[in-house]
């Protein structure tokens, strides 16, 4: 994030190296909220932390990202299998 700490997508890639590992799961949570916030319209942003927050057990925060996700793009297909896949749609 050194050099471009306004590109969402950089946030967001640490995120997902971050979630992979184990006690890390907090700062990638920070990670992918930050990318949300830079990229507001990137529904893939909110996917990310609603898969994280089911992995962790958080289901009220996995379902709030979810349908977050689906007000930004509610057609999207990866938005509607990952709300399935969590039991959301």
């Amino acid at each position: 994030m050194h050099h471009q700490p306004d590109e969402a997508k950089y946030h967001a890639a640490l995120g997902q190296l971050l979630a992979k590992l184990k006690g890390q799961e907090r700062a990638a949570v920070q990670c992918f909220e930050k990318a949300a916030q830079l990229a507001p319209q990137v529904a893939g942003y909110q996917l990310d932390m609603a898969v994280l927050f089911d992995r962790l057990g958080l289901s009220l925060r996995a379902q709030r990202a979810v349908e977050t996700a689906q007000r930004i793009a509610p057609r999207d297909p990866q938005v509607r299998r990952i709300a399935t896949q969590l039991g959301l749609s």
